[in-house]
């Protein structure tokens, strides 16, 4: 049930594994048809990247539930009326399912501002504090916070991201792990999972991640 999630003018990363072009390029779906897929030929630094007839790629791209990939060849390419690949259109079966998306987890470093809250979901602390994030997901957060903030699993916090489409609202989420690790500059790592966020929320954070990791990929740092 992956292709389904796949539609025309819908942006997708590309990846070539090897020879004189290896490296990711995005692009966008130009047409989907019977047996190929039709994308609109990938550009590096003003000029397009002649990928040849028979080169195997790499397509990722990103449903409303979960990310998935393939492996495809390059039938042929066509330049006229924009110049595109066409792909070999794959079976349901050759998807792979990269992960859902509220798990998906994307080490990125931002800061985060956070008070406590008590069970009514009221602030509990007048002033937010400042921290940053280790990692971000769909469905929360792992960041740091100072080693003798009082705090246990099952508590509440308030919490504002410093990701631009979502910066002004706070998203109430509970502690659910303390990690058993080290002090990392005298302060320590937790888990917090977002309880009350609104879908609208979400797919802003998600389509933020998933920018930022084709901004990596792109970059050759993923």
């Amino acid at each position: 049930m992956g292709l389904e999630n796949l539609n025309v003018n819908q942006d997708i990363d590309l990846e070539v594994k090897k020879g004189p072009y290896k490296g990711n390029y995005e692009s966008r779906v130009a047409d989907i048809k019977d047996e190929v897929i039709e994308i609109l030929t990938p550009y590096r630094e003003g000029n397009l990247v002649p990928l040849r007839q028979g080169l195997e790629v790499v397509i990722f791209f990103a449903g409303d539930t979960a990310a998935f990939k393939f492996i495809s060849t390059v039938e042929n390419r066509r330049s006229e009326p924009v110049p595109v690949l066409c792909l070999e259109k794959p079976e349901e079966d050759d998807l792979v399912k990269i992960q859902r998306r509220d798990h998906f987890r994307l080490e990125a470093r931002k800061k985060v501002w956070y008070r406590a809250v008590d069970e009514d979901w009221e602030p509990a602390e007048e002033e937010f504090s400042e921290t940053h994030t280790l990692d971000i997901s769909g469905g929360g957060v792992k960041m740091l916070v100072p080693r003798d903030y009082d705090v246990v699993e099952g508590d509440f916090l308030e919490l504002k991201l410093d990701i631009e489409e979502i910066e002004e609202v706070s998203i109430i989420s509970e502690v659910v792990n303390k990690y058993n690790q080290p002090s990392i500059q005298d302060k320590k790592p937790l888990g917090i999972q977002f309880i009350d966020i609104d879908r609208d929320t979400r797919d802003l954070l998600m389509g933020w991640m998933f920018e930022y990791q084709r901004k990596l990929r792109r970059r050759g740092l993923l």
